[in-house]
C-alpha cells in the first residue's frame, strides 16, 4: 500500500510538472507575427466581402514583443495577451480568439466570417499611427468649430 501510494504521489507531481511547463512565457522578441496586422478583405461563405460589412470601420491588430496586443476597431480597442501556436497566434485574456496562419495571411473566424489580416511594413505602421493621431486631432477641431458655431446660431435666434 504504501508502495503505491509513493508511487501515485511522484506520479501526481511529475503530472503538475507537466502541465505547468506550458505556463511560461514564450519569448517572442524574433516572432514573425510581431508587427501592425490590418484587415484586408472578408469572406463569407465563399463570397468575399468587403472588410467594412463585417466589422464597421475594419480592423488592425498590433502584435507586440512583450506578449501584449490590441486589437482596434472603430468601435473600441481591446487589449489582450497572445502567444504563438503552431498554426498561428492565440489571444489570452477576455478575447479569447485564435488565428491561423495562411500564407502571409492571418486569419480569424468571427461573426461567421473569415477576416484576413496583412501585415503592414513599419512605415506603413508608423504613418497609420500617425494618420489616426491627426485624425483625432482635426476630428476634435471640427468637433469645436461645430460647436461653436452652433452656439452662434443658438444665441442669433435666441435674440430674434
Amino acid at each position: 500500500m504504501k508502495k503505491a501510494l509513493a508511487l501515485l504521489s511522484c506520479l501526481l507531481i511529475l503530472a503538475s510538472c507537466v502541465a505547468l511547463t506550458g505556463c511560461g512565457k514564450q519569448d517572442l522578441t524574433n516572432s514573425k507575427y510581431l508587427g501592425t496586422w490590418i484587415a484586408t478583405k472578408a469572406t463569407l461563405g465563399n463570397e468575399e466581402t468587403p472588410v467594412d460589412e463585417v466589422v464597421d470601420g475594419g480592423m488592425t491588430l498590433k502584435l507586440n514583443p512583450d506578449g501584449t496586443a490590441v486589437m482596434s476597431s472603430k468601435e473600441e480597442d481591446s487589449n489582450c495577451t497572445w502567444f504563438e501556436t503552431s498554426k498561428g497566434i492565440k489571444f489570452k485574456g477576455d478575447m479569447k480568439i485564435k488565428m491561423n496562419a495562411e500564407g502571409d495571411a492571418l486569419v480569424m473566424k468571427m461573426f461567421g466570417a473569415k477576416i484576413y489580416f496583412e501585415k503592414m511594413t513599419e512605415a506603413a505602421a508608423a504613418v497609420n499611427e500617425i494618420g489616426g493621431q491627426i485624425s483625432d486631432a482635426i476630428g476634435g477641431a471640427v468637433d469645436s468649430i461645430v460647436s461653436g458655431a452652433a452656439d452662434i446660431v443658438n444665441n442669433a435666434t435666441d435674440g430674434e
